[in-house]
């Protein structure tokens, strides 16, 4: 069976986004997997007032449509030979991306993260810090990946961080595998806190 049979690619139609394909393809080729772009419409309100206190009022089929339209010729020419479908969903971005991988069974979640800087994960609104927290299936995330050369092949080397928690064991079950696919090196790597690791502890 291979690792991945099912993977989501959640778009957001930015430069960055895009700059992400060349993984997702790679990975898409190398398990022969389904691949599935996800955008999230988080639509605005109905109707809004300004400063003034005039009522303005959002057509918001027409919203929908020019998304939806918008997204059926995003990456038109990507993913040749790969099943690709495509998927427009309403709410809240980061939510909708969990529950849509958990309810059409996702192996692998692909979403290169914009990188606003080492704090981003505090950031309230951050997307992809809240998948990778809350999402139950794998999820590859890259930074500034726009500026990383596309890969020429199969990752050589693997790394996976552990921790003594119950769930470090079935991360390394899954490395281990992941690297017999590719037929990689795997490193397993366990950081001891600073305050743990003095010579008197």
């Amino acid at each position: 069976m291979r690792t991945f049979q099912k993977i989501l690619f959640p778009i957001d139609l930015s430069d960055t986004c895009s700059a992400g394909v060349p993984w997702i393809e790679m990975m898409a080729k190398r398990f022969q997997a389904q691949v599935t772009l996800l955008h999230v419409l988080e639509m605005p309100p109905a109707y809004f007032s300004d400063w003034y206190g005039y009522a303005a009022v959002i057509d918001m089929d027409a919203v929908r449509d020019a998304r939806i339209n918008e997204v059926n010729g995003y990456l038109s020419d990507k993913f040749q030979g790969l099943r690709v479908q495509r998927e427009v969903v309403e709410g809240d971005a980061a939510k909708v991306i969990c529950q849509y991988a958990n309810e059409h069974g996702m192996d692998l979640i692909m979403m290169p993260t914009h990188g606003y800087g080492m704090f981003r994960s505090l950031l309230l609104g951050s997307v992809t810090a809240k998948v990778l927290h809350d999402a139950d299936c794998p999820v590859w995330t890259g930074v500034h990946v726009e500026e990383t050369p596309a890969p020429s092949s199969d990752p050589v080397n693997l790394m996976c961080a552990v921790d003594l928690s119950e769930g470090g064991s079935r991360t390394m079950r899954f490395a281990a595998k992941l690297a017999e696919d590719f037929q990689a090196k795997l490193w397993l790597v366990h950081a001891v806190p600073a305050a743990e690791a003095r010579p008197d502890k």
